[in-house]
């Protein structure tokens, strides 16, 4: 009793992670009754389908109703994941006496209600009912089928493969890979519309979880649960390691349901978001292209601005020289005026001095001629004596009288030259006098220029290691602008990529948006009519959905004995329970 305890928990919690598959509610609230599960029990044999006579001669001739029906499709699965059985429960609710018609091509049918045996033609199974029986179930076996996703499991201990069946009561690292890939044979509508919840139970007492990425993890009991979530038309891998010992394992469970996520997700606000969001994204690409364009013409420039300093920086070295001529110019300029402006101040002391004694030699000069003056006053009484001792018989008085009359005339003469020179030196002192006066200020502008050019050499040195300075500034600078433009001249490359990386996620936002859409059944390409995957395109069902399940690994002796513990006692839930034995 405890390993179907153990069974029921592993089916409970599977059926309640996945809330949208609602038959095993159904079966809960619906039980068939004690004596109908008496019935079921006595009749454990499978009921053989056949084409004879009505089983309940007083419905014939009564109206054919085609079911409104529930399918849930239990799918037995091999170690390695392979397909071994698949059995189809359907489900319908019977309003009052009729014949009910289903469709679907089984190898065998079983009736898992009531002794009512069904009426096979061309594909369709005829129920004839009595309105009493309310609930109806009923199993259709099939061979084969193409499930939504096919799939690969393999085992490893200690990093080698071993079969299965082999790992009852080992010890050691424990490896479970779980290969889920698309199946394109499936039908189309399962393959798109269709998501998967997978199971990995692991007895807490027996393992010790080591890695498995993606997995949620949730305990009942003593059982730590790795859940999987696989969306429609993706395939995944899952990877899980565990520490074992003693080891056992109850069967993984894969369960498939439409993936209707209307009810928990507020499609028209979230597609609405995206829309704005895709809105966004495109100005925002547009944004990054004008930024992108405006890059590029900024790299032009700054290549255009870095080879206007590369010039430059190359004419630099022609400047300094020029300034190096200039400045021993205005060096020689400088010692130049030095030199004018001592000779200016010379100069004007001459004249000062010129001035000073020109006027004396002038007053000199006027006194001379005044002299001469009145010694021609006394020209004529000069001359009468003179001509009185030329008369005379001594000759050297003769001669003295002559030499005194030509002396007189020479004064004369003098005195006229005398007179002019006073005149001209006059006018030769005024203008020294003048140009003196004017020349003091010439002198303080001589002198003024020579301590200028003295200044205009201190500052030119200050330009001089100015311009060493700038240069160096120059070269450095167009250095640093060879580096920006060379990097400026890669963004608008990168600046492409973020553009088309903004156009991606302009795109993904708009699949995410269309993605939503079919999950949540918003869109007009995801509101299709429900499947049946027992018989495609001739009904359609109200929910289709599939359990499958792994064998345990366990103790066959286990197995063995609890079987003929329960063989005799079978009701209804054992019969749902034995679509995995």
């Amino acid at each position: 009793m405890r390993k179907r305890n153990i069974l029921n928990r592993r089916i409970y919690v599977s059926l309640i992670v996945l809330l949208m598959i609602g038959l095993t509610g159904l079966y809960m609230a619906h039980q068939v009754n004690a004596a109908d599960e008496t019935k079921t029990n006595q009749t454990g044999e499978e009921v053989q389908a056949t084409e004879s006579g009505l089983t309940n001669s007083k419905l014939e001739g009564l109206e054919t109703t085609t079911v409104q029906k529930d399918e849930t499709v239990y799918v037995n699965l091999n170690h390695n994941g392979t397909v071994s059985k698949i059995n189809i429960v359907n489900y319908f609710h019977v309003n009052g006496d009729g014949e009910y018609m289903d469709y679907g091509n089984y190898d065998s049918i079983k009736n898992l209600t009531n002794e009512v045996e069904p009426i096979l033609k061309d594909n369709s199974i005829r129920w004839q009912l009595t309105g009493s029986t309310e609930e109806f179930f009923y199993q259709g076996s099939l061979k084969s089928g193409e499930l939504p996703w096919n799939f690969e499991i393999q085992y490893t201990l200690n990093g080698n493969v071993i079969e299965p069946e082999a790992l009852t009561g080992v010890e050691g690292e424990l490896g479970i890979l779980i290969d889920v890939k698309v199946n394109e044979e499936a039908h189309e509508y399962f393959r798109k519309n269709y998501m998967m919840q997978i199971t990995v139970p692991l007895n807490m007492k027996h393992c010790t979880l080591l890695s498995a990425p993606g997995a949620i993890q949730m305990i009942a009991g003593s059982t730590k649960n790795l859940a999987y979530t696989v969306l429609p038309e993706t395939s995944q891998s899952i990877g899980i390691k565990a520490d074992v010992r003693d080891f056992s394992m109850q069967g993984i469970d894969l369960t498939m349901m439409a993936a209707d996520m209307s009810a928990y997700i507020q499609t028209e606000e979230i597609t609405d978001g995206f829309g704005e969001m895709s809105t966004g994204i495109e100005e925002l690409a547009d944004g990054t292209a004008k930024l992108r364009d405006g890059i590029s013409e900024l790299s032009t420039g700054l290549l255009t601005l870095s080879d206007g300093m590369k010039e430059l920086s190359d004419n630099t070295p022609l400047l300094s020289e020029g300034m190096k001529e200039f400045d021993e110019g205005i060096k020689a300029l400088s010692e130049n005026l030095n030199n004018i402006s001592s000779g200016s101040s010379l100069m004007e002391a001459g004249l000062l001095s010129m001035v000073d004694h020109g006027g004396q030699l002038s007053t000199g000069y006027k006194e001379i001629a005044n002299g001469m003056s009145t010694l021609l006053t006394m020209k004529e009484e000069l001359t009468a004596i003179a001509g009185e001792m030329a008369q005379s018989k001594d000759p050297v008085v003769a001669q003295t009288a002559q030499a005194l009359v030509s002396q007189m005339e020479g004064i004369s003469q003098l005195l006229a030259s005398l007179e002019n020179l006073n005149y001209n030196l006059d006018q030769y002192m005024q203008g020294v006098k003048q140009t003196a006066g004017n020349y003091s200020e010439i002198n303080s502008g001589i002198t003024a220029l020579a301590g200028g050019a003295g200044d205009l050499a201190g500052g030119f040195q200050e330009i001089k290691r100015g311009n060493n300075e700038v240069y160096m500034a120059i070269s450095d600078l167009g250095d640093g602008l060879e580096q920006i433009s060379n990097a400026t001249a890669l963004i608008p490359e990168q600046t492409q990529q973020l553009v088309d990386g903004q156009w991606q996620m302009k795109d993904g936002i708009e699949e995410a948006s269309m993605t939503i859409e079919e999950l949540t059944g918003a869109s007009k390409d995801s509101k299709n009519k429900t499947v049946s995957f027992a018989a495609p395109g001739k009904i359609t069902p109200n929910s289709v959905q599939f359990i499958l399940r792994t064998p345990a690994i366990e103790k066959r002796t286990e197995h063995i004995v609890e079987a003929e513990e329960e063989q005799d006692t079978k009701n209804f839930w054992d019969r749902l329970f034995d679509l995995f034995s």
